[in-house]
């Protein structure tokens, strides 16, 4: 590969060398040689075929708001930038969740939505309704408690791959039926216009389908409702 005359598979080779080497760190300053070569490469034109992979990995370990603003700015439409809105996950992963990381990088989730208005009685319903609380206390001996339905979220799937290409979704479902698993593919449309398959298997009665996924050799991940 060194030998290849290709600039975008010489860039890659030079990025995946970096990612070996962040994945034999233990400690954050295991990082810090890659770290400062992967911030040289970030501003190299022959590196930039590579350059959102570059600043997804900086913004993952360093937490630095400057790469996730130039993945907003400078590729807003592809999978990195939709990650460090918030809007996507990384797939599961042992890198992305054992690389040391100097700090917590949170996708800046943009809410939209109103705010709700400030009503000016709201501090006298609040007064009429603790005195009735007082009320119902006197009159029984005890307070009647206030009853809250709480929808807990539950794992309802694992998903195993979002994919570009159809027929890769369908050969990790090949895959996954060889293993005694039922997948589907589901299709969703993003809004840059490219359509994702992404492949799941039901959640057991027990529980366990994650476990079992991954015993048998597949990484995943809970899909709750």
């Amino acid at each position: 590969m060194r030998s290849s005359k290709n600039n975008q598979i010489i860039a890659y080779v030079k990025l995946y060398e970096q990612w070996c080497v962040l994945c034999r760190s233990t400690k954050i300053s295991d990082t810090t040689e890659s770290v400062a070569m992967l911030k040289t490469y970030s501003t190299l034109e022959s590196m930039k075929p590579v350059w959102p992979q570059i600043l997804l990995t900086l913004w993952h370990i360093t937490g630095e708001k400057s790469f996730s603003d130039r993945l907003k700015t400078e590729y807003p439409k592809s999978p990195e930038s939709a990650i460090v809105k918030g809007q996507a996950q990384t797939l599961p992963a042992p890198f992305w969740y054992f690389v040391p990381r100097s700090s917590t990088s949170t996708p800046d989730v943009e809410l939209t939505g109103t705010v709700p208005e400030k009503k000016e009685n709201s501090t006298k319903d609040k007064t009429a309704s603790d005195k009735t609380a007082t009320d119902k206390a006197d009159s029984t001996g005890k307070a009647e408690p206030e009853k809250t339905a709480e929808k807990q979220e539950k794992i309802v799937r694992q998903q195993l791959g979002l994919f570009k290409d159809k027929s890769n979704a369908q050969g990790l479902v090949d895959r996954l039926k060889d293993k005694g698993f039922t997948a589907t593919i589901t299709s969703e449309l993003r809004p840059s216009g490219t359509t994702y398959y992404i492949v799941t298997v039901d959640e057991n009665s027990k529980g366990t389908m994650g476990d079992e996924l991954r015993t048998a050799g597949f990484e995943c991940y809970p899909v709750f409702e």
